[in-house]
Formats: structure tokens, sequence, C-alpha cells
């Protein structure tokens, strides 16, 4: 199958709509139909709304998630299994063999819900 100008190649996301505006991208609820309240077991799409992930990007090499910090792990393992239901790779493949860009400040902002960053803080000795 060739790639013709109009398929996705670089999916562009964060948390808030607010950053997915200023970057001209998607939540990553809507780009990825995660759903807002997620299960801490991550929960397969069904066929019907596989296929129109998997038509929509099946060009995906590149996933750029702005406002890191407040992505939640739980969150982050929606995205990994996302992208392998949508490449229909292995468990053993990271994020679907998708190359991820993380942008952000973990400094700056927490996750929203639930309270369970990918940065964690320590105190000094």
């Amino acid at each position: 199958m060739t790639e013709s100008a109009d398929d996705v190649t670089v999916l562009l996301m964060s948390h808030l709509g607010t950053a997915a505006y200023n970057i001209s991208g998607q939540t990553i609820c809507t780009a990825l139909k995660t759903g807002i309240r997620m299960a801490k077991d991550y929960k397969p799409l069904g066929e019907q709304s596989l296929s129109t992930l998997r038509t929509k990007y099946q060009h995906v090499q590149l996933v750029i998630i702005d406002e890191i910090s407040m992505v939640s792990a739980t969150q982050l393992s929606y995205i990994h299994g996302r992208l392998q239901q949508i490449k229909g790779t292995s468990y053993t493949s990271y994020f679907g063999n998708v190359s991820i860009l993380a942008v952000g400040d973990f400094f700056q902002l927490p996750p929203i819900s639930p309270p369970t960053p990918l940065c964690f803080h320590t105190k000094n000795p």
C-alpha cells in the first residue's frame, strides 16, 4: 500500500484540549478513543472502533505527546495498548513499533487523575 499526502504519519496529542489545540492536535481521549475514565487494566477496543482507528492511523510512524507531565501511567499504558492494537503488533513491541516523542516539563503540572505520575519526586537526604 502506498502512502498519500492525506495519510497521517505524525499524530499530535495532548492530555488537555487547550494544549492539543495549541499544537493543532487532538486530545489523547479523542485520538485513541481511550475514554475519560480509564480502568486501571487496559480495555481493548471492539472491532468496529478498532477498524476505524486502523484505517485512520495505519501509516502513523511518530506520536508527539505534549504536556507529558499531565499524562498518568495508566493513560500511557492505554496509548501503548491502542497503538499495539492499531498496528496489529505483538505484546513485545512497545507502542506498536511507533516512535514516541514526549514533550513537557515534569516540574510544571502533575497528572490531573488518576494520581499516578510518570515522574516521582524524591527528597534528597
